[in-house]
């Protein structure tokens, strides 16, 4: 999946009425006929599979490219990986925290809604749904810049070897 598809269907996500849901398959952007439901690496999953919001009622089947694996195998399968966050710029990284466990994605920093915001991912840590989130230089993961700082900060990092990256 090319690097700027990857990060507009992110987004995409985040748009569609949406709520966080941690059981399987339920996670993999289900539409119950009033939201979606991800979990956290689930939503990356489907999104690299090539998930549409069809509005259908039931549950998302399309294989996964990255098969039925959880968020640390996802980390172990990129490549770049790094933990010193002052470094991260290529927007469509893979974001790990080890002692979570929990997973999302760094796509730069954007304005929305007068916050800024440099981080997609599902977690019920603020607002229990697929969310745009901030990282800071050190891995700390906060609500937006300047706002809330959740007590997991990011741990490790690395470049999907699924996306195909423009500028790396």
């Amino acid at each position: 999946m090319k690097q700027s598809d990857f990060i507009d269907m992110l987004k995409v996500a985040h748009d569609v009425p949406n709520y966080y849901n941690s059981h399987y398959p339920y996670n993999l952007g289900y539409f119950d006929g009033d939201r979606y439901s991800f979990d956290c690496w689930n939503l990356i999953k489907v999104i690299l599979a090539g998930w549409q919001p069809t509005g259908i009622v039931g549950s998302y089947t399309q294989p996964t490219v990255t098969g039925d694996i959880s968020g640390s195998a996802i980390l172990s399968k990129c490549y770049n990986r790094s933990k010193d966050f002052s470094k991260i710029s290529v927007p469509g990284t893979y974001l790990y925290i080890s002692n979570s466990p929990h997973s999302g994605v760094f796509v730069g920093e954007f304005e929305n809604e007068g916050y800024t915001f440099n981080v997609v991912e599902c977690t019920g840590a603020w607002e229990d749904k697929v969310q745009y989130t901030y990282v800071d230089s050190n891995g700390g993961r906060y609500q937006y810049k300047g706002g809330p700082k959740n007590p997991y900060g990011w741990t490790d990092y690395g470049l999907l070897p699924w996306v195909e990256y423009e500028n790396v």
